[in-house]
């Protein structure tokens, strides 16, 4: 008969600790799933009820952002926007819907 300290331990997995993680970091990892989800919402609305076309504007340029502070408040600003599009798409989604 085998070792019964084997059979306690099939199946469990053992994780190593995570690095701790800067709140800048945290931040930018937050946002960039939040860009993510907006993205899937408007490709499944689009699928679901046809793409419209965006409105012409300026071409957005990243600029190069010299301090964390600054990137982070583009990326920020770059998210609120994505997420306003998603939103958008569930608003036209919603009227096609009639909800």
């Amino acid at each position: 008969m085998g070792n019964l300290s084997e059979y306690s331990m099939a199946g469990s997995t053992q994780h190593s600790p995570r690095p701790p993680v800067s709140p800048i970091d945290a931040a930018t990892a937050t946002l960039a799933d939040a860009v993510d989800f907006a993205n899937r919402v408007r490709t499944i609305v689009d699928k679901l009820i046809g793409a419209v076309p965006e409105a012409a504007g300026e071409a957005k340029i990243e600029a190069l952002h010299s301090g964390v502070i600054t990137s982070l408040t583009y990326t920020a600003e770059e998210t609120s926007s994505r997420i306003r599009q998603a939103q958008n798409s569930l608003d036209r989604l919603s009227t096609v819907l009639g909800l």
